[in-house]
């Protein structure tokens, strides 16, 4: 069902700086027009889960990791980037400002930019009550990044199923439903990718030039095991280690 890639698998390693629309109901903004998309290479064999600039680290085992890890995928977990950010597949940012405002060093920006111009997906992922941030505001911008998070959508955690599900997305290919835990609402722009019922927007994505994306996901249970559907999050989560051109 998934593009498997037979890597080495390598364990947690605590890891610097690289050198080198509208809202889910309606049409949706899907960035610049471009004439083709740069993808990874066969060679970009690593997720990096990121929990620097207030943000939180992942337990080190997992179902999410597990599954990732099956698909030949060496996680790596760490507070501050690594000297080369080339390997990485995608980096995920969890909850990201919600234990301290310490705000994104310039080089670490343009690290952060080298690797979408590579063709790495930016995962930004939090959940409520830590729903704004201005760390991941002001990292967006660079970008020009059109949503960002908003409030929660509901007052007290929950987990709740989401079938409202974008049908032609690569991240949501073969899948019906996610549960979120205590998701945060996204503002208007990007691709939506889960919606509540209302519907607001629980889950985008914006391409800001012809390589890697930008994602943005109002809920970390599923990564964490907490909201965890294994026929549904699970697909949702190994669709996003993924790009099929």
């Amino acid at each position: 069902m998934f593009w498997l890639l037979a890597m080495f698998a390598c364990g947690l390693d605590t890891l610097g700086y690289d050198s080198d629309t509208d809202t889910a109901s309606g049409s949706v903004e899907r960035g610049d027009p471009v004439d083709f998309v740069v993808y990874p290479t066969v060679q970009t064999t690593q997720i990096l889960i990121y929990h620097g600039h207030g943000g939180a680290d992942l337990v080190p085992r997992s179902q999410l990791r597990a599954a990732w890890e099956a698909e030949g995928w060496t996680i790596r977990q760490a507070s501050v980037l690594p000297p080369d950010l080339k390997p990485f597949r995608m980096i995920v940012l969890v909850e990201t400002g919600a234990n301290s405002d310490d705000a994104f060093l310039e080089e670490e920006v343009q690290a952060f930019t080298k690797a979408l111009e590579r063709g790495t997906r930016l995962v930004v992922a939090t959940n409520a009550p830590s729903c704004t941030s201005d760390n991941v505001k002001n990292l967006l911008s660079e970008w020009e990044v059109p949503m960002v998070f908003d409030q929660p959508l509901t007052a007290e955690p929950e987990t709740t199923s989401f079938v409202d599900i974008a049908p032609n997305a690569q991240q949501t290919v073969d899948v019906s439903a996610v549960s979120f835990e205590r998701p945060c609402t996204l503002t208007a722009g990007g691709t939506w990718l889960v919606s509540s019922d209302d519907p607001l927007p629980l889950a985008a994505s914006f391409r800001p030039g012809n390589a890697g994306d930008v994602v943005l996901i109002g809920d970390t249970a599923f990564l964490k095991d907490g909201a965890i559907d294994l026929d549904n999050n699970l697909i949702f989560a190994q669709n996003l280690a993924q790009v099929v051109p």
